[in-house]
């Protein structure tokens, strides 16, 4: 019974930083984007 509490508690943590670093991913190439977007203004 803890083996298995423990185990969902780590999968827990594990999820929780996997959409940490989807948001992060997500904001990065957002910001990219719109960086590019930026430049081709400029450019044209």
């Amino acid at each position: 019974m803890k083996t298995d509490q423990a185990r969902y508690v780590q999968r827990g943590k594990l999820f929780s930083l996997l959409m940490i670093l989807l948001r992060a991913v997500i904001v990065v190439v957002v910001a990219y984007q719109e960086r590019l977007g930026i430049q081709s203004e400029l450019l044209s």
